[in-house]
């Protein structure tokens, strides 16, 4: 039979910008749960985490702590997107 088609992805850097109130996502690589924290933090923080084909897999809203399944998620690099209303951050994670 024929091969299937390959699929190459590049992905560039994304440089975080520092910001009055840091972000802790962990663990990283992830398996069944990702926990993101951020301290004294009393913003509506809305988030989206989408896969390398840049499908939106899972986003929501926090304020301080939020613990995400991601049991369901395939294996691969994912791009955690936290937007407050006035900034905007990324953060790379990986899923074994």
């Amino acid at each position: 039979s024929d091969t299937s088609n390959n699929l190459n992805i590049n992905l560039t850097g994304i440089d975080q910008q520092d910001n009055t109130t840091t972000a802790r996502i962990y663990p990283n690589p992830i398996t069944d749960k990702l926990t993101i924290e951020l301290s004294d933090n009393n913003k509506l923080i809305n988030y989206d985490i989408t896969n390398a084909l840049g499908q939106v897999v899972t986003k929501g809203s926090f304020t301080n702590k939020i613990i995400i399944q991601t049991s369901t998620y395939t294996p691969g690099i994912y791009i955690i997107k936290l937007n407050d209303g006035k900034t905007i951050n990324y953060h790379k994670i990986i899923k074994n």
